[in-house]
This record gives structure tokens, sequence and C-alpha cells, in this order.
């Protein structure tokens, strides 16, 4: 169900550059691998700035719906300092794309880096917590108009995504053909999986696709300012998994 109120019923413009939120961080030990810092740690920073710029353009609870297009293009050693930036893209109905960028700048250098971007989804929350409309947003620099537009089309493609996922039963989510989604159902059916060519057989190499559960106790640190576990400590926790699975997939690919 939604609401139909609106926080711009004042008529104040919301603008682009008025959603804008930034957070500065300084990476330390614990933020890190041991060298540098970890994915799900800038995953969790990149959260906060984004519910920040979402908050700012609807100025009411905001969560997020979806992370797109993680890019990140360089590690980030320990006493590193990082700029997150974030700022609504594009607002739409009952939700609004949040481009968030992450900076990093050395402290015995000057230098400045991009670290990763990403592109959050967030709905904005009434008082009942449901799902209200989001006040529309405007444009304002030729970069913020080419954005602007690019929002819409990303919208477009995550909507067509949707409707995809929403037409596969579990069985097909779950299935080795989802993991392998190169690959068409008429042409995983027509694999021979005994055929040597295909990994199986004597002469073949088999790769087990290793699968694993784990728990996480939720403690108050890892509530946001709302006193919910938020978007972007399950991203850590996500992160952390990922890492540990991929790892001892490539151990058991090796050995």
């Amino acid at each position: 169900m939604e609401t139909n109120a609106s926080n711009n019923s004042s008529g104040v413009k919301k603008t682009v550059s008025g959603s804008r939120a930034k957070i500065m961080k300084r990476v330390e030990a614990g933020d890190t691998d041991g060298k540098f810092a970890t994915t799900g740690f800038l995953l969790k920073l990149m959260d906060i700035c984004a519910c920040l710029a979402a908050e700012n353009h609807c100025l009411c609870s905001c969560v997020t719906i979806s992370l797109d297009d993680l890019s990140v293009g360089t590690d980030v050693p320990i006493e590193s300092v990082l700029e997150i930036v974030g700022q609504v893209n594009n607002a739409f109905n009952t939700s609004m794309e949040v481009g968030v960028v992450v900076y990093m700048e050395s402290l015995t250098t000057g230098q400045r880096a991009v670290v990763c971007n990403a592109f959050f989804v967030f709905v904005a929350l009434d008082s009942a917590g449901k799902k209200m409309k989001v006040p529309p947003i405007q444009a304002e620099t030729v970069e913020e108009h080419f954005i602007f537009r690019l929002a819409e089309e990303r919208r477009a493609i995550r909507l067509k995504k949707r409707a995809l996922l929403q037409s596969m039963s579990e069985p097909q989510l779950f299935s080795p053909l989802a993991r392998r989604p190169s690959l068409l159902a008429s042409q995983w059916e027509a694999l021979d999986l005994s055929s040597p060519e295909t990994g199986g057989g004597s002469e073949g190499i088999e790769v087990p696709y290793l699968t694993d559960v784990v728990h996480e106790l939720v403690l108050p640190g890892h509530a946001n300012h709302h006193g919910n576990t938020f978007g972007g400590q399950i991203m850590e926790w996500m992160s952390s998994f990922a890492e540990v699975i991929g790892a001892r997939q490539i151990h058991t690919m090796v050995n």
C-alpha cells in the first residue's frame, strides 16, 4: 500500500545539488583485511551516504531497495582518507536512484583517486512504514541532466530484470542453469554432463559448486539511526561471506 502524501507540499524546488551528502572517514586497521580496506567496509559507508542523500531529498525515513553496477577500481591502504559523496540522480514515483562515488586521499602524498562507485535505489517511508511518493527532483547543470537521463534508462533495465526474475520459479533461480547465466535453457538441456568436454566423466575435471550458511548476531552497533539493521551492514556481511566462499572455491579447483 502506498500513501499519496509528499514532502514537497510547500512547493520548494528540490534539486540534485540539494540532496548531496558527503562523509569523510579515515581507514583504520579494523576496516581492512590486514592491508587494504575490505569491499564490505566500503559498501557500508556507501549505503550510509546514499541514505543521507535520499533523506536530504525526501525529508523522511528512506530504506535501501537495491544496489547496481558496483565498480571497484583501486585498493585502499590503511591510513588513507576516504571521501564518500552521494546524490539523488533521479526521483520516480515511490523510488529514487542515488549515485555514490568514493574518493581516496593519501595522507603521505596528498594524491587523490576514485576508489569505486555504485547506484543505489531507495524508497521513502511514511510514519506507518509504508511506501510513499517521493518529491520530483530538478537537474540544473548539463552534467546533472545527463546523469538524470541515464538514471531513467537504468530504471527501465531494472524493471525488465525484476519482471524476468518474477517469472522464474524458485527451483529455476537456484538451479545450475542460474549459476551459468551465459547458457540458454535449450543449450543447458543439450549438454552431456558425463562428457569430458563439459567437465564430466573420468577424463574431465569436475568442479563442485560450494554452498554454505552463515549466521550473524544482530547487535545494537549494527543498527542505523532508525534502530534497524540497515542495507549497508547486510551488504558488508554478504561481501565478507562471498570472499570466504570464493576463496574456498579457488582452493577446491586448485587442489
